[in-house]
């Protein structure tokens, strides 16, 4: 999605190779999944519910924060960072647990990495 928005990209993941690319893929996107799910899921929403009453707010409020936090990889990161990051809110909603959405989003990111 960032080619079509291509000045607004500020900066790239880097690649590793060999060995690295792998574990890289395990490993550091668990970490990554993990730790977004965690500060954007549970922390931002325990946060906002003390200023935000509605559900679809505090959604479209997390999911807005989620796709600002993808500011430096372009708009249309930003957007679909949003849009998942409104239906991984969704899910954890309806599912309570953190750890279905932790999967959903490390399988997203395997997909879009590897």
């Amino acid at each position: 999605m960032t080619t079509n928005f291509p000045g607004t990209v500020f900066g790239t993941y880097p690649r590793p190779s060999g060995w690295l690319y792998f574990f890289d893929l395990v490993f550091g996107l668990a970490l990554v999944a993990l730790t977004e799910e965690i500060v954007f899921r549970r922390c931002v929403e325990h946060v906002l519910r003390m200023w935000l009453s509605g559900r679809i707010l505090l959604v479209m409020v997390s999911s807005l924060l989620f796709g600002g936090y993808h500011w430096w990889s372009g708009l249309g990161n930003v957007t679909t960072a949003a849009l998942l990051g409104a239906g991984f809110t969704l899910m954890l909603q309806r599912s309570v647990a953190l750890w279905p959405v932790v999967l959903a989003h490390y399988l997203i990111d395997l997909v879009e990495f590897a």
